[in-house]
């Protein structure tokens, strides 16, 4: 497993309490709570990638409603790596 330090590796606690906007963000996972910080955190200056093991965003949701949300996210910046495992 990945140690989550909230220094580097960040919860999404830990995220709401940078003292700056950081310039690149990595969210694992496409669930809806990191998508909402990416999208803060894009929103404010930072390049975010999220990276998804599934082939979607959101799978728990409606295939077309999160293929939307998918659209919308990306106009805003949102970059994504879907289909991808994460190790540590």
């Amino acid at each position: 497993g990945v140690e989550i330090d909230e220094k580097r590796i960040v919860s999404s606690t830990g995220a709401l309490e940078f003292e700056k906007v950081p310039g690149r963000l990595v969210v694992i996972g496409g669930g809806v709570i990191g998508l909402e910080l990416g999208s803060v955190w894009s929103r404010l200056g930072s390049v975010v990638t999220v990276v998804e093991f599934m082939d979607r965003i959101t799978p728990e949701m409606d295939g077309e409603v999160s293929k939307q949300f998918q659209r919308i996210l990306g106009r805003q910046g949102l970059k994504f790596r879907l289909s991808t495992k994460v190790t540590g």
